[in-house]
Parts: structure tokens; sequence; C-alpha cells
């Protein structure tokens, strides 16, 4: 994997996932501790209450204490980053 800025959209990368691909319109993240033990899910969808979104924006939690399941406690990305990113890089 390859952190750096030019390689990732203009942003450094904190760490490397690997070969990872998160799909545009609906999808699954799964996210598994060291002992393999599932910590945490969400399952997005491009259609209500999952907010609308422009290509190159992702969407953002707005708060880390919300229930991820629900699709209107996040937000499209509107930090500008790179070439024409929109999220929320670093954070």
């Amino acid at each position: 994997g390859d952190r750096r800025r030019s390689e990732n959209g203009g942003v450094d990368a904190d760490g490397v996932l690997g070969d990872i691909q998160i799909p545009n319109g609906s999808g699954s993240l799964l996210i598994f501790n060291a002992a393999n033990q599932l910590v945490d899910q969400v399952r997005y969808n491009d259609e209500a209450p999952w907010p609308r979104r422009e290509a190159g924006q992702s969407l953002e939690l707005t708060s880390p204490r919300a229930d991820n399941s629900n699709g209107a406690v996040w937000r499209a990305g509107s930090d500008r980053y790179g070439d024409g990113g929109e999220g929320t890089p670093g954070r």
C-alpha cells in the first residue's frame, strides 16, 4: 500500500487498508479487529433516507455516537481535497 499524497487524491494517508473497494451506490463495510472479531459494520444505500451525493463525495457520520445504520444521520462530505474529492480525510 501507499500512503503518499501523490497516490491518494491529495491526502497523506494515516494507514493502509490493503486492497479495498467501496462501491458508490450501495454496499456494506465491515470492520474486524486483529482477532478477526466484527467490531462495527454499516450497510449503506443511495436512496432515502441516505443523503444524495455527487461523484467524488464521500459520506460522513454526523456524530460518532449516532447509529450508523440510520442513513438519516449521515451527510455528504464537503471538505475539498485533491482532484475533485470531497470528504473528511484525516478525521
